[in-house]
């Protein structure tokens, strides 16, 4: 599968996720998230903001992961504001420096 199709796929997953932990009230009309919605939702909720970061911040680290493997030379910027904040540093133990 092509690298397109299969973040296309692991998006609808996701978003999957989120509607079945969130509800269909999450989605906008035309099916897509309503962000605006959700950022509502989690900055009232400190629970739902846990539960969206379970569904969402395991995705990132993947694809930042997949993408820095590939690298065309010994190394890669990850470009992760929230990578200390959560504890997403734990995924890059070469993380020389965060700022």
């Amino acid at each position: 599968m092509p690298p397109r199709a299969r973040r296309w796929r692991q998006a609808a997953q996701g978003l999957r996720e989120v509607v079945a932990a969130f509800g269909p009230n999450v989605l906008g009309a035309d099916g897509s998230l309503d962000r605006a919605a959700m950022r509502r939702r989690i900055f009232e909720d400190a629970e739902a903001r846990h539960v969206l970061e379970g569904i969402v911040h395991p995705r990132v680290r993947a694809a930042l992961h997949a993408a820095c493997q590939t690298a065309a030379s010994p190394y890669a910027i990850a470009s992760i504001p929230l990578l200390a904040e959560v504890g997403g540093r734990r995924a890059y133990p070469g993380c020389a420096a965060s700022w």
